[in-house]
């Protein structure tokens, strides 16, 4: 693993995930452990620490807005606070916050939790409301861990720069691969230039590049000179919506056998559910990628939509999360039991089907939109710019700007 000052192996990891265990197996075993992080090793050890002591996670961004994190820390309840980045307050709402740093070298034994236990609560990064807490119980972690682990082996000599932060479920889940022999660059993209970015991942050796399309626009685009990346063989496109526009762009910086993929994904569900797979030698299309094929068609249900001409809401069935933390209103939307007793959740994704069985994204039961990753409802938009007595009429709408040069 490497964040911007360090190189560490996996033994180093588990030395600093151990330590802070340590620490952690003191508190209530329900009690969950709010870990402040940035993208650096040591918030990586401390993910681990919290799983290693089986204690509930939920990772917040260090330089997150003083009264959310408050106000998460309220809607938790009682819980431990950990800085992993050495940059956090001493307190939050009067609760003490334990430096990561300096803590006594010591080994415990991994803890074996309740495996109906609390493992994991994932707030999504919302607009002007109130974040979402996805919940999710540590059986469903271990066993959809394991089987990703199976289903998709890590290449040989992978080395993949990540981009998402790690309170986001695509940096968690990428800095777990770490423990199936994944080498992850850990990067802040607003710390580089273009240039500077494309230096480090030829000086790193980094063969895939995991980002959102929007950054990987902004990268391609900075890049001067002709500058290429004959060592990038994949990248990984996740987030939000693409085209065709950035597949294009890939190919201009990259080695001629460049792969790129896409597809579907959500906090709410443990493993994706559908992945579209571009070859350097599949021609390339116009306007919006596919979302590509399921990646377990056995949990994937369609829900038809009445009056449509063929469209139908993505369900997905057994690989998903609990519900909403605090919020039995919305997880009674969206979650539910069949009379199987399998457990689903209706995603609000309206997809279409072709003939070969690809999925096609065409828009959504609700208004949410995603911009530069971040979940974001129009409604709450509305709501706030309505509250302003100089404003008598509020329309809110996303705008789709070009992907790429």
């Amino acid at each position: 693993m490497i964040d911007a000052r360090t190189t560490m192996t996996v033994a180093e990891l588990a030395s600093g995930a151990s330590s802070l265990a340590a620490r952690l197996v003191d508190t209530p075993a329900d009690q969950p452990v709010v870990v402040l992080v940035d993208r650096s090793a040591a918030s990586v050890q401390a993910i681990y620490a919290a799983h290693w002591a089986a204690r509930p996670l939920i990772a917040i961004d260090v330089d997150e807005p003083a009264g959310r994190a408050v106000d998460l820390m309220a809607r938790l309840g009682s819980c431990q606070v950990v800085d992993a980045t050495g940059r956090g307050p001493a307190h939050i709402a009067g609760v003490p916050v334990l430096q990561m740093s300096g803590l006594p070298s010591t080994w415990v034994e991994p803890v074996v939790g309740d495996p109906a236990g609390l493992g994991l609560i994932l707030f999504t990064s919302g607009s002007t409301g109130r974040p979402k807490g996805v919940v999710r119980r540590r059986w469903q972690e271990y066993e959809a861990i394991a089987r990703r682990s199976i289903t998709r082996p890590v290449p040989l000599g992978d080395r993949k720069a990540v981009f998402a932060p790690l309170q986001w479920l695509g940096g968690y889940l990428a800095v777990r691969a770490i423990a199936f022999g994944q080498v992850c660059w850990l990067v802040d993209p607003s710390a580089l230039s273009a240039d500077a970015l494309a230096n480090a991942v030829d000086q790193r050796e980094i063969t895939t590049l995991d980002m959102t399309p929007s950054l990987l626009g902004v990268f391609t685009a900075g890049l001067t000179g002709g500058r290429t990346l004959d060592g990038l063989r994949r990248v990984a496109l996740a987030g939000e919506g693409t085209d065709w526009a950035a597949v294009a762009a890939v190919r201009r910086i990259a080695a001629p056998d460049v792969e790129v993929r896409s597809g579907l994904a959500a906090s709410e569900v443990w493993v994706g559910m559908t992945t579209l797979v571009v070859g350097s030698d599949d021609p390339l299309g116009q306007g919006p990628l596919p979302l590509g094929l399921p990646d377990d068609p056995s949990i994937i249900d369609l829900d038809p939509i009445a009056g449509s001409d063929g469209l139908a809401e993505l369900v997905v069935r057994r690989w998903v999360a609990d519900g909403y933390w605090d919020d039995p209103i919305m997880t009674a939307q969206r979650f539910g039991v069949d009379e199987h007793g399998v457990p689903y959740w209706r995603s609000g994704d309206v997809v279409h089907v072709d003939d070969a069985g690809v999925f096609h994204h065409r828009g959504r039961t609700d208004e949410m939109v995603k911009i530069n990753g971040r979940l974001v409802e129009p409604s709450e938009a509305v709501r706030a710019l309505s509250s302003i007595d100089q404003i008598t009429s509020v329309a809110v709408l996303p705008r789709h700007p070009a992907v790429g040069p």
